[in-house]
């Protein structure tokens, strides 16, 4: 990873997308989902090493778990 770890805690999301999250996890069990990125940005070329780069974040992203005191927050 060139850059350090954006995001360091997985409080760092909206509580929406939780809820959301478990709603389909638990009422539609037989569902898959798929998550896609849009860049709203005009004119943004993304580059292989860009890619890259989003990728080790997203990486590294899957390894977080809630702590004690980011549950006991929430």
């Amino acid at each position: 990873m060139r850059l350090p770890q954006i995001i360091t805690s997985l409080l760092d999301t909206d509580l929406y997308k939780f809820n959301m999250d478990q709603v389909i996890f638990h009422k539609h069990t037989d569902l898959v989902g798929e998550y896609l990125f849009k860049c709203r940005n005009k004119g943004i070329v993304f580059t292989k090493e860009m890619l890259e780069e989003i990728n080790e974040q997203i990486d590294a992203l899957c390894t977080l778990s809630f702590q004690k005191e980011e549950l006991d927050y929430l």
